[in-house]
């Protein structure tokens, strides 16, 4: 755990399965923990630490008997949260629906508040686990259906992306949900780092990504090589004939050369502008299809026919297509890449392929299974 903390350097965490946490010098930094301990069982139970620089308020009012989930409401700059850390036991079917009223009453009552919560919820779906067969039926699954039912009604989205959070000895599954009302770039990833658990740990970044400046940039990618040959030909045998008939010093050459590529670059290579919104995988043509199908929307929106229509979504079925490949055939040149290239260019390839930079969290949360 301090291995984690100190790597992270996260402002909350989330446990579950904590038992009765007790005070140790992992935590020294952080406040006094919230807690929902299980009363009628050995074990359980359930905690949100928030570290010394986060404001926070817990929100008791929320808690009913016989549902194991902690709530508060932190803030840190300008990001103002309400989170839980809640765990429903295998099976309980009359916990869940507990859980659901209290959910309830939270997104009701927190609607102009951002919001998240991780819990071990011990149910399985397709939404969250890439896992799950289709054609399985098990008491997790029905959890799993009963769960997304609670996350339609309350409008909340999966941050989960289907890797495996729970590792057992024959299988691996995403047993362990995180949800939210998204008003702030969020990333969520798990972590491989040694809690002592056959859960693995996750952490979540919330806040905006810092800006990146619009800049123009040459597009070499899109230089047209063969009117360079063709001109970089004569302006070089230009050159070659004037440095013949008058006799030159080395650093004369060296400019004249240097401002002659200089200036068939300035004239001959695109140029971009290029901001954070910005895709390495963008392509012109896909940038002509964007023009085409906003053509064709304006068309549509101007006299609403039925040919029309079929036009409008034919050229959109299309443009998804296209972005699909373009994607894909980024992501596979990128990843051919890494045979040739330098240890320090793998991992700028590897970097760029993963977005593992893309978005630079304000708050840190980590969440923690302990079982």
């Amino acid at each position: 755990m301090e291995m984690v903390i100190q790597r992270h350097q996260p402002d909350i965490l989330l446990l579950q399965e904590v038992g009765c946490p007790k005070e140790t010098p992992v935590f020294r930094d952080f406040l006094p923990p919230l807690v929902k301990i299980r009363n009628d069982k050995k074990g359980g139970g359930v905690a949100i630490y928030t570290h010394r620089k986060v404001k926070c308020v817990p929100l008791s009012k929320y808690e009913i008997d016989g549902v194991e989930a902690v709530w508060a409401e932190v803030m840190l700059g300008n990001i103002r949260i309400t989170l839980g850390s809640a765990y429903i036991p295998p099976g309980e079917f009359q916990q869940l629906k507990r859980f659901d009223e209290q959910l309830v009453r939270i997104c009701n009552e927190n609607e102009q508040v951002w919001m998240e919560y991780g819990m071990d919820s011990n149910s399985r779906h397709l939404m969250w686990d890439n896992h799950v067969m289709q054609n399985q039926y098990a008491a997790n699954r029905t959890m799993g259906d009963l769960f997304v039912d609670i996350l339609q009604e309350c409008q909340l989205i999966v941050l989960n992306d289907g890797t495996s959070t729970f590792h057992g000895s024959s299988c691996s599954s995403a047993l362990d949900v995180t949800a939210c009302k998204v008003d702030k770039p969020t990333s969520w990833k798990v972590i491989d780092d040694d809690i002592r658990s056959n859960h693995s740990a996750i952490i979540i970044q919330i806040g905006r990504v810092e800006e990146r400046q619009r800049e123009v940039i040459s597009d070499w990618k899109n230089m047209d090589w063969s009117e360079y040959e063709k001109q970089s030909e004569s302006a070089l045998a230009e050159l070659v004939t004037k440095w013949t008939q008058n006799d030159l010093d080395c650093r004369t050459m060296n400019q004249q050369i240097t401002e002659v590529l200089t200036g068939l670059s300035e004239k001959l290579v695109p140029v971009k502008v290029v901001c954070e919104h910005s895709k390495p995988w963008f392509t012109r043509e896909l940038s002509e299809q964007l023009k085409r199908q906003r053509q064709v929307k304006k068309t549509w929106r101007r006299r609403r026919t039925p040919r029309n229509e079929a036009e409008y979504h034919k050229v959109l079925k299309r443009t998804e297509e296209m972005i699909t490949e373009a994607k894909q055939n980024w992501w596979e040149k990128e990843v051919n890449r890494l045979k040739t290239a330098s240890q320090a260019e793998k991992w700028k390839i590897i970097s760029r392929v993963i977005n593992s930079d893309m978005k630079m969290g304000i708050i840190i949360i980590i969440i923690i299974y302990y079982k």
